[in-house]
């Protein structure tokens, strides 16, 4: 009997670990702790250009882009842009089957060969005015053809900023430029 006891004292934790708690350790790419929507870039406002200067100038810069504008507040300072672009291809894969009734948390194959549709990446790009500099936060997700998150990150890199900011100074000088009379 003490024995059976001492067993199943060692039995059941091991098997604890190797069915599900082997993902405890792993960090989850949708945790609210891991990503940040804080502004990752920043640029100085140009003193001689007004908040609703550079909002129209960050408006024509996401739609040149195929973005969507979505919130635009003078008061706030805010411009809110996203667009959709499809993963062809990728969904191409034989997705497995998770669970069951003695597979809990274990993956299996999918025995009819079902392959899964495309996902789709959405961006999200935020600008706002805060102390004289236009921060800017971006985010991008991944989403499932069945509408599920399977990626979700925030994704304003130099590679991004540095072009966006300098293609909307540029925007801002030659707006400047046409309504002082001169040409571009």
């Amino acid at each position: 009997m003490y024995r059976a006891r001492w067993l199943a004292a060692l039995f059941m934790p091991g098997l604890v670990l190797l069915t599900g708690g082997c993902a405890v350790t792993q960090t989850d790419p949708l945790a609210a702790t891991t990503g940040s929507m804080a502004p990752q870039c920043r640029m100085a406002l140009p003193p001689d250009r007004t908040t609703t200067d550079w909002m129209k100038a960050a408006v024509r810069l996401f739609e040149r882009h195929h973005y969507d504008v979505g919130e635009t507040d003078v008061a706030l300072g805010l411009v809110s842009a996203s667009r959709v672009i499809d993963m062809p291809g990728l969904g191409a894969v034989n997705a497995g089957v998770v669970g069951g009734p003695f597979l809990h948390g274990s993956l299996s194959g999918d025995p009819w060969q079902v392959f899964r549709g495309d996902p789709r990446r959405i961006e999200a790009v935020t600008l706002w005015e805060s102390n004289g500099e236009v921060l800017l936060a971006r985010s991008s997700t991944v989403m499932s053809d069945q509408n599920y998150p399977i990626d979700a990150r925030a994704l304003a890199r130099p590679s991004f900023c540095v072009p966006f900011f300098n293609q909307l100074k540029a925007d801002l000088s030659v707006t400047a430029s046409t309504t002082s009379g001169g040409a571009p």
